[in-house]
Parts: C-alpha cells; structure tokens; sequence
C-alpha cells in the first residue's frame, strides 16, 4: 500500500510539473484598450535593457527594428483610426520601427506573420507609414513597454518606451461621426429605453447639443412605465443645459 502511494505521488509530481510553462527572456505582454467605440489591442514581448546600451546599441539607429523580440509585434483594432491625417484600414497590422536619435518612423505593415522582420521587405505591404519625435524618458525603463492611452472619447496614443527613450504616436478614431451618424439616422429604429438614454447621455457629456440630448431622454422615459431616478436626473441636466444655451 505504502509503495503504490509512492508510485502515485511520483506520477501526480511528473504530471503536475511537466503543465509548467519556463518563462522567456523577453516577457510576452498583451495590451486592450477601448477608445471611443474602437477596440485595440497591441501582442508583443518585452525585452529587458540588461545594463546595455539599447538605442544606438543593441538596436542600431537608421535599421529597421522588430519592436520588441522574437515574433513581430502586432496591432489589431475594430474600426478604422486616423494617423497623421491618414486612415488606416480596421484590421491587424505589424508594427515595425526605425530608431533614430532624435525622431523615429513608424511602419504599419500588413504581414503579421514574421519572426522579427520580413525576409524580404515589401513597401506594398506598408498601409502607413509615419514619423514621430523622441523624447528623454525619466526615469529609465529596464523593460521594452508599449502602452495604449485615451486622450478622449475620440483620441489617442501609443506609447513606447525602453532605456531612457520614448515616443508618442498620436491617433484619432471616427467614433464621434460613427455615434452621430447612429442618433441621426439609425437610433429611430430602436425600442430600447437604454439606447435614447445613453445616446442622451454622450450629447450631453461632450456638450453638443442639449436640445436633442433632452429629447432622447424624454424617449427613453416614454419607453418605461416607471422611469428610475437616473433617467429623470438627466432630463433634468438635459433641461438645465439647454436653458444655458438659450441664455
């Protein structure tokens, strides 16, 4: 019996460490990120500065960089953004990088199945390509770091950041004329209390508006035979906007 418990704890050892899963050198990292009504999301690995000389080092200035390690690092985004007053396509992309030392250009590229950069190197397959100005980064950051930040309900930024450098580069989503087009000419379609509520609501929070702001929640309330409070609490900012405009 007790050897029979040997064997089985043995097994139930392999079993359990042979699931284990040894970490990387550079850790793998996935970004979300909702601006507006565009979802993102940016799948790349980290790799760690090490006490070495990253920028003008280890990644040369003026070649083409891999941003990040090992697989190219991508971006997925659900509806179409602007850059640099350039629409890129909704879709998923590979985002490579040329470092230089006082600005970097951005390429958007459409094969995302590289290990690090293409064999060959096609410009048709660059959807966008962009040039942004680096900046002194304080404090340092040992690991490579991309980040996704909101600026608005229709604006952003993606972030990167390793050593002592960072760059910004600056986006805008169609979400404003996507919602407006929505309340304009498909929301009358709708039954749903909650969607002349909420859509009340965003004229209401960016200030456009008030009058028909007032009337969607006047809807809403019409669709429900007991309104809650809320409802009622934004008729009530619907109105008093609207007496502010017409002061």
């Amino acid at each position: 019996m007790k050897k029979s418990f040997l064997i089985f704890s043995s097994l139930l050892s392999i079993s359990i460490f042979g699931q284990m899963k040894f970490p990387t050198a550079s850790p793998e990292a996935e970004v979300e990120q909702t601006i507006g009504i565009v979802k993102m999301q940016i799948d790349y690995l980290r790799p760690a500065k090490k006490g070495r000389t990253i920028f003008g080092g280890l990644v040369p200035y003026g070649e083409i960089w891999r941003t990040g390690a090992n697989e190219n690092t991508t971006i997925e985004f659900s509806d179409d953004i602007k850059i640099d007053n350039t629409t890129l396509e909704k879709g998923k992309y590979a985002i490579y990088t040329k470092p230089e030392k006082n600005q970097w250009t951005i390429y958007f590229y459409k094969d995302t199945k590289n290990w690090g950069l293409p064999k060959a190197w096609n410009d048709n397959l660059v959807a966008l390509k962009t040039t942004v100005k680096s900046q002194k980064l304080s404090p340092s950051s040992e690991f490579f770091t991309i980040e996704i930040n909101p600026l608005s309900n229709n604006d952003g930024e993606i972030v990167m950041k390793w050593d002592t450098t960072q760059i910004q580069i600056p986006f805008q989503t169609f979400s404003h004329q996507r919602l407006m087009a929505y309340i304009d000419n498909g929301l009358s379609q709708s039954t749903n209390a909650g969607d002349y509520f909420q859509a009340g609501s965003y004229l209401l929070r960016i200030g456009e508006n008030p009058k028909k702001a007032l009337e969607l929640t006047e809807k809403a309330i019409q669709l429900i035979d007991n309104p809650p409070a809320y409802m009622l609490k934004q008729k009530e900012q619907a109105e008093a906007q609207l007496k502010n405009v017409k002061k």
